[in-house]
């Protein structure tokens, strides 16, 4: 469902091929905030083009090779706010579990083990900020930022500094210092 309205929602901004959607999905990272593979999209514009929720508007020829151009379909429209209703309705909890599970038995290391571990987390987390906001540079070139998307990136940023500030606060406490003086 989420590669789905991900696919019928770009097809409502424009046509586009397989290809561009893709180009544009991974560019936003849409793997890590979104909750599809960029890689399964293939896949679902088949299934949507068999239940007619999109369909072919136009065949382009480049030597020897064909790329299809997508458009959405009325039924697509009308499937597009089903989805959009389902993912509002539906309530989801998604936890950092490998860090808090790391978390649980970090008594097992060595302090110097347990700092390494956790920069290097803060550091693989500060590039993954840093691509999250190269990607929503990249929405802004594609289409119109509406006020809610602008909300939903402020919302990402602020939970990844809540996970900075615990992990921060983890190297803390390993280190012997008081977690409340770090901040």
């Amino acid at each position: 469902m989420m590669t789905d309205l991900y696919l019928l929602g770009l097809l409502s901004i424009k046509e586009m091929s397989g290809y561009e959607m893709e180009q544009y999905l991974k560019n936003m990272m849409i793997d890590s905030w979104g909750g599809i593979l960029v890689g399964s999209i293939y896949y679902a514009l088949n299934k949507l083009e068999k239940r007619d929720y999109i369909r072919v508007s136009e065949i382009k020829s480049t030597g020897k090779r064909q790329t299809k151009i997508y458009e959405i379909t009325e039924l697509g429209k009308v499937y597009k706010k089903e989805c959009i209703v389902k993912c509002l309705v539906e309530s989801q909890n998604s936890y950092p579990t490998y860090l808090f599970s790391g978390a649980m038995f970090i008594n097992e290391l060595e302090k110097e083990e347990v700092t390494e571990a956790l920069n290097t987390q803060l550091q693989t987390q500060n590039t993954h900020l840093e691509l999250m906001k190269n990607g929503e540079r990249e929405k802004g070139q594609y289409a119109d930022v509406s006020p809610i998307t602008d909300l939903t990136f402020n919302y990402i940023y602020q939970l990844e500094e809540l996970k900075r500030q615990y992990i921060q606060d983890i190297i803390c406490l390993v280190e012997g210092e008081n977690a409340n003086e770090s901040n």
